[in-house]
């Protein structure tokens, strides 16, 4: 039985053409789990996903990558989520939205459980399979000087 009918068996080249940006961004659809939304970016083709300016700074990214997530009292609780990014600011400014003083979290992650890196919005996001995520720690602010992500 098909899981995805609006993907697969087309994976999201395919499904370029109902952009999956759009996708992506209403992923709280409640018959799409976390599994199914990580099925989903393993079987999709990253051409499909990302421009080539991503794909390229995706392959340029360290064997092991650091990642960060901002959160918020109303999703503290999905810290294993789809959603980091590379950039400490960008997910300080999600842990801060909503007038909260929320948290930022840093992990590290093998570059080959990144699924894709979107900057459409500026946030050097990257798609990823939570499950490889390891030393999940809560982040420091990096002083003046001090590389943040890549």
């Amino acid at each position: 039985m098909n899981q995805f009918p609006y993907l697969y068996p087309h994976s999201l080249s395919e499904a370029e053409r109902l952009n999956e940006e759009e996708l992506w961004q209403d992923n709280r659809d409640a018959e799409v789990s976390h599994t199914q939304l990580t099925e989903m970016f393993r079987h999709s083709d990253p051409a499909a996903l990302m421009d080539e300016a991503e794909q390229a700074q995706l392959a340029e990214l360290d064997d092991t990558v650091t990642v960060y997530r901002g959160v918020t009292t109303i999703n503290s609780d999905n810290l294993l989520a789809l959603s980091w990014t590379l950039d400490y600011e960008t997910a300080d400014w999600f842990a801060r939205r909503f007038d909260e003083d929320g948290t930022v979290y840093k992990a590290q992650i093998d570059k080959e459980h990144i699924f894709a890196l979107f900057n459409g919005r500026d946030e050097s996001e990257v798609v990823l399979d939570p499950k490889y995520l390891k030393d999940i720690t809560q982040a420091q602010e990096p002083t003046q000087g001090q590389e943040l992500s890549m």
